[in-house]
C-alpha cells in the first residue's frame, strides 16, 4: 500500500480492512503497509523521536482478531532508516508468501504477533542492505537463487561469504547484483568463486580496481574463477577503463551477453577485444550493449567493423541511447 492508501484507511481500523478484504478481495495472499518520513539527515536525534513516534506499536496489535487468525495470517512490524527515509513496513507473515525478501538497514526491530516458525521456502531473492542486519538474522532461505549486495562488506569478505552461508546456500545462486561500491575487483573474485553457478552478474555500482591489473590477472583465485564460473550475462553500468573491463571479460569465459558504459576512447580498443577474443573460440558472445551511445558511436563502430573486417555476419542498431552489435 502507498502511503496516500494509508491515509485513506489506516491500519488502526481493522474492521475497515476485514470488510474491504471479505467484500472485495477474499483471495488477497499478501497484506504490506509502508509509511515513510522524510527527514533531513543533519537532526538525527529529532528525527529518530519523530520516526519512533510517526506509526506507533498499537496499530499491530489491531490485527490479531479471528479473521486474520483464521486465515492464518500473522504479521511483522519492521522498521528501517536508510538515507533520509525513515519508513515502517507492516506486512503478513507466517507464512512469509512474498518472493523476496530484504535484510534492511541501520534500524531493524520486529514485533511479531502470535509467533511461529517463519516459513521462507517462498523467497527467491534476498536483498541484503546491511551487514550488522545479516550477521544478526537466524533463518535460513532454502530456495534463493538472486542475490543483492548492498552497503559496505569489504572488511573480511571471507567472513562474509561464511555468514552468508548461513542463510542462503550460495552454490544455488545464479544472479548476483552488486549495488556498493566498496567492493575491490580482488574481493569480487573472491566472492564469486563460492558462486558457481552464477550466470548473470550485474554491477550498479563499479567495483575498486586500484590499478594493480598485472597482479590480479595471475592470480590463482583469478585462474580459479576463470575456469569455473558459468556467467553467461553481464551488465556494468559504471564506465570502465578498457583495462578493467578486460579483466571482467577474460573472467567470464562463457560469456554470451554484455552491457557496458565505455567512453568514446575506449570504444575501439573494446570492439577489438571482443572481436578478436571471439575468434580465437575463447568467448561466447552473440550480443553486446553500449550505454549511452550516439549516432556517431554507431558510425564509428560499423566503420571498424567494416575496415578491419572484425566480424562477417553482424547487426548494428542504435535504439535511443543504447547501441546493440549481435553476432
Amino acid at each position: 500500500m502507498s502511503p496516500e492508501s494509508w491515509k485513506i484507511i489506516p491500519p488502526q481500523y481493522k474492521r475497515k480492512w476485514e470488510e474491504l478484504i471479505s467484500s472485495y478481495i477474499p483471495n488477497l495472499r499478501i497484506f504490506d503497509i509502508q509509511h515513510e518520513n522524510c527527514f533531513n539527515s543533519i537532526h538525527s536525534s529529532t528525527n529518530n523521536f519523530l520516526f519512533n513516534q510517526s506509526v506507533p506499536n498499537v496499530q499491530i496489535n489491531k490485527f490479531t482478531s479471528s479473521f486474520w487468525i483464521e486465515r492464518g495470517w500473522f504479521f511483522a512490524q519492521q522498521h528501517n532508516q536508510p538515507k533520509y527515509t525513515d519508513s515502517t513496513i507492516f506486512y503478513s507473515t507466517n507464512p512469509y508468501r512474498r518472493n523476496t525478501y530484504t535484510l534492511c538497514g541501520q534500524s531493524e526491530e520486529k514485533t511479531c504477533l502470535n509467533i511461529r516458525d517463519n516459513n521462507l521456502k517462498s523467497v527467491r531473492h534476498v536483498h541484503i542492505q546491511n551487514k550488522k542486519a545479516m550477521i544478526n538474522y537466524n533463518y535460513y532461505f532454502p530456495n534463493v537463487i538472486a542475490l543483492t549486495i548492498d552497503d559496505d562488506f569489504t572488511k573480511s569478505c571471507d567472513s562474509f561469504s561464511t555468514i552468508l552461508g548461513n542463510i542462503i546456500p550460495l552454490k544455488q545462486l545464479t544472479k548476483l547484483i552488486i549495488e556498493s561500491s566498496q567492493f575491490s575487483f580482488r574481493e569480487i573474485i573472491e566472492l564469486l568463486c563460492f558462486m558457481p553457478n552464477i550466470h548473470t552478474l550485474i554491477f550498479l555500482s563499479m567495483p575498486k580496481f586500484k590499478g594493480k591489473y598485472h597482479i590480479i590477472k595471475p592470480s590463482e583465485k583469478f585462474q580459479l574463477l576463470s575456469n569455473i564460473n558459468t556467467i553467461t550475462d553481464m551488465t556494468i553500468i559504471g564506465s570502465l577503463k578498457f583495462e578493467e573491463n578486460h579483466l571482467l571479460i577474460n573472467s567470464c569465459q562463457h560469456l554470451q551477453h554484455l552491457v557496458i558504459n565505455t567512453t568514446i576512447d575506449d570504444l575501439e580498443l573494446d570492439i577489438r577485444l571482443l572481436s578478436n577474443k571471439y575468434h580465437c573460440h575463447t568467448l561466447h558472445y552473440c550480443s553486446l550493449c553500449i550505454l549511452n551511445a550516439t549516432t556517431y558511436w554507431a558510425v564509428k563502430v560499423k566503420l571498424l567493423i567494416q575496415s578491419e573486417k572484425l566480424l562477417n555476419n553482424y547487426k548494428l542498431k542504435l535504439v535511443g541511447s543504447n547501441l546493440y552489435l549481435w553476432w
